[in-house]
């Protein structure tokens, strides 16, 4: 009986004696654990640190003792595909339009899922994405006049606080007797949404933080008055990219606009080939552009 209990006790203190040399030894390599197997969390620590993160430099803000988050995250993985028109003929560079391809459809499944999560974490919540891009629709309209007009109340009700500062920096560039009146003629397209991605701010709350791209295609034109005189700008069809925010943690709940963003270019993914230990390796690296 005493070496049963002598056997079970040294089982026990084996499990312990591991699991302390895993969590307990090395805290920074199970962060790195916990970030590779969870990329949609953004823990905010009170600290501020860099650590090394999977060859990329990861930079913890500081937070305040109240646990304010920073009003401005920053945009989250997103990809926006080139237009087609920009695309390399299949014949010429096969190799890099099937990367293309397959990029696109990693993204495409990769916001469906991401989108449909989001909408199971911030229940009981609801979001009509079906009806979101009649929404996108009005924003859109909205801050574009409320620019031509500068009024930067209108703005602030619509725009994230740093892209209301840029639109108030460039309003109060104008002369003073500068005046613009913007108008929309027609959607050539419904507002389409290209991307979608979503992170949870802190590891144990029911923060989430979700930013949807769409891609609007528009007729609009652009009339100034100087001095007097009126000068009217001919309709001109835009393709733009805004970028559409959401927080689970701000009332009341909307989406606004966080900014503008561009389409990558056919050159976005490139192949860096180099040897390690007399083996060739290969890894695709994708670059987004981002403004």
């Amino acid at each position: 009986m005493e070496e049963i209990i002598l056997f079970i006790y040294f089982i026990s203190l084996s499990a312990v004696t591991s699991r302390n040399m895993f969590f307990g030894q090395n805290i920074r390599s199970f962060q790195c654990f916990c970030v590779f197997f969870e990329p949609t969390v953004l823990f905010l620590r009170r600290s501020t640190r860099t650590q090394h993160t999977f060859k990329r430099w990861v930079h913890k803000p500081l937070v305040q003792r109240q646990w304010m988050l920073p009003e401005d995250l920053g945009i989250l993985d997103a990809y926006v595909p080139p237009s087609r028109s920009s695309l390399p003929v299949f014949w010429r560079a096969p190799a890099q339009r099937m990367r293309l391809i397959w990029r696109w459809l990693y993204h495409r499944m990769k916001g469906w899922f991401e989108r449909k999560l989001f909408e199971e974490s911030i229940r009981p919540i609801k979001i009509d994405f079906k009806q979101l891009h009649v929404t996108v629709g009005k924003i859109y309209e909205k801050v574009n006049q409320a620019y031509a007009k500068g009024d930067f109340k209108e703005i602030a009700l619509f725009c994230s606080p740093a892209y209301t500062q840029t639109l108030k920096s460039q309003i109060l560039k104008r002369p003073a007797d500068f005046e613009l009146k913007w108008q929309l003629h027609k959607m050539i397209k419904p507002p389409k949404l290209v991307s979608f991605s979503h992170a949870k701010v802190e590891l144990d709350s029911n923060k989430y933080l979700a930013q949807a791209i769409y891609r609007i295609h528009s007729e609009q034109s652009l009339t100034t008055f100087f001095d007097g005189l009126e000068k009217k700008g001919s309709p001109k069809i835009l393709v733009e990219y805004y970028v559409f925010q959401y927080k689970t943690w701000v009332r009341p709940y909307k989406w606004y606009i966080w900014g503008k963003t561009t389409e990558a270019s056919p050159d976005s993914v490139k192949v860096k080939i180099w040897k390690k230990d007399d083996n060739m390796l290969k890894t695709v690296r994708f670059l987004c552009n981002r403004s």
